[in-house]
């Protein structure tokens, strides 16, 4: 199983998928920054009359909005695999060898899951430490040690 898992990294090339992560990454620190600016002094949301108004700060803003990124980019990554492999017919060679198809597409399903696990913390990670610097110098920006831990 890990030999058919170094065989797939070969065939992965990483550096445009890290390189959108920058950019995404990037992206989505401007998006939960700006979005927070336009919050209330307070950082609540007004919601429907007799509920209890929403507590929104930046670091949650943006593990929904990294959260949201990255299924969609496990999406993309999936069909990417393993639907290019069916359509250049490079699947069919690798059925050939003595191992079972089941075997083979879950080492793909488990690359691809190993990635976008390494890309979730990398984000995170990304995420926290400029919104936590972003809060020294702005006073909208609003950083809780508690939703790291959460």
């Amino acid at each position: 199983m890990w030999n058919l898992i170094r065989m797939e990294i070969k065939k992965v090339p990483l550096k445009p998928h890290i390189a959108g992560l920058l950019a995404a990454n990037f992206i989505i620190f401007l998006l939960s920054v700006f979005t927070s600016s336009l919050l209330t002094a307070s950082g609540n949301i007004s919601t429907l009359p007799g509920f209890a108004p929403v507590q929104l700060d930046t670091v949650t803003l943006a593990a929904m909005l990294v959260r949201a990124t990255l299924i969609v980019w496990e999406a993309v990554l999936i069909s990417v695999f393993v639907i290019e492999e069916y359509r250049n017919k490079t699947i069919s060679l690798l059925f050939t060898y003595p191992i079972s198809r089941t075997k083979l597409i879950m080492t793909k399903l488990i690359l691809i899951c190993s990635i976008m696990f390494l890309f979730h913390v990398l984000s995170n990670i990304f995420q926290y430490a400029s919104i936590f610097l972003a809060e020294k110098c702005f006073s909208f920006v609003t950083f809780s040690i508690g939703n790291i831990l959460a």
